[in-house]
């Protein structure tokens, strides 16, 4: 399976987007508050992942 060339353009600007918001969330908060807040919610998705 590939991704088109469109599909690549279309992931490209949703990651862009995504990442804008997060800066615009993030932004009220210090680097080191934001940096802690992102580890705990990416543990928070690791522990509620299914298991296989």
């Amino acid at each position: 399976m590939r991704i088109t060339p469109q599909g690549k353009k279309l992931v490209s600007e949703l990651v862009r987007q995504a990442r804008a918001h997060d800066d615009r969330v993030l932004a009220p908060l210090a680097k080191t508050k934001a940096e802690e807040l992102e580890t705990t919610l990416r543990l928070l998705i690791e522990l509620h992942r299914p298991t296989a």
